[in-house]
């Protein structure tokens, strides 16, 4: 009768504990939407003709970043699939990551030069707003978004 007892209250201690984890599953905030292809255009209040150029820079800056983005991800799995004897995996893993840090330096000089086309386009208040643009998107950038409320002051907890 104890047995029963316990087995009962340890099945429905499991399908309790299974229903909060998929309403937890299921109500996940996902990450928050990129914002639209539309931002720049509307924050900067480009003009029709700005707007054509904007696109066209675009695309062309998507072109140039998915062929460094598809050349980074060839270089990531020939860098962890390497199986030959430790001398010869030490040396193509050091050339690979230096081709890796080179392909990460051109990005970020893409990015730049992104922006640099962006700003030629750009009237003077345009390129002030640009700049309060560029200037949140580094302090808030991938990775910087923090705890809830900011950090906690103090050290941190080990």
């Amino acid at each position: 009768m104890k047995k029963n007892l316990l087995f009962s209250a340890l099945l429905i201690f499991l399908m309790v504990m299974n229903g909060v984890l998929l309403f937890m599953l299921l109500n996940q905030n996902e990450k928050p939407p990129r914002p639209s292809r539309d931002f720049m255009t509307q924050e900067l209040n480009f003009s029709v003709e700005q707007t054509t150029e904007f696109m066209r820079l675009e695309r062309q800056h998507r072109s140039r970043m998915r062929a460094l983005d598809d050349e980074l991800i060839f270089l990531r799995r020939s860098f962890f699939t390497i199986d030959e004897d430790v001398a010869i995996k030490t040396s193509q893993k050091d050339s690979l990551s230096e081709r890796m840090g080179v392909l990460f330096v051109a990005k970020n000089n893409e990015i730049y030069s992104h922006f640099q086309n962006i700003a030629s386009i750009c009237n003077p208040e345009q390129r002030e707003q640009l700049e309060e643009i560029m200037q949140r998107a580094m302090r808030h950038g991938p990775g910087r978004g923090g705890p809830p409320g900011g950090h906690p002051k103090g050290p941190p907890p080990h």
